[in-house]
């Protein structure tokens, strides 16, 4: 499913009038993956009623930084991401990617369905 899209960030504003468009990538029916500002995001979107490419930034959802000093912004890049991600499984990516990155303990939730 990794396909181009249109998405909506913000507001950026009290009077809710400061917007942003940028590009980016659909990876589920509900997440995009788009560099902005040499970062690497992962962002909860929902798709914009009557328009099949434009996705609005979820507010009540935070985003995730995946990366930050980006300064390729090829679609290329963001394809290698995207398939490398889709290859690990969750303890390769704790060990190799997410381990590296922290100094502090970091608490998972790990309840049964």
């Amino acid at each position: 499913m990794f396909e181009p899209v249109c998405i909506v960030l913000g507001p950026y504003d009290e009077n809710e009038l400061g917007y942003n468009l940028t590009r980016g990538f659909l990876v589920d029916d509900h997440h995009v993956m788009y560099v902005a500002e040499g970062y690497l995001w992962l962002r909860k979107v929902n798709q914009a009623a009557r328009h099949n490419g434009l996705y609005i930034d979820d507010p009540s959802a935070a985003g995730l930084i995946l990366a930050s000093n980006v300064v390729q912004l090829d679609d290329d890049f963001l394809v290698k991401v995207h398939n490398k991600l889709t290859t690990m499984n969750a303890l390769e990516f704790i060990i190799s990617e997410l381990h590296s990155l922290v100094t502090g303990d970091i608490f998972f939730n790990v309840s049964s369905p």
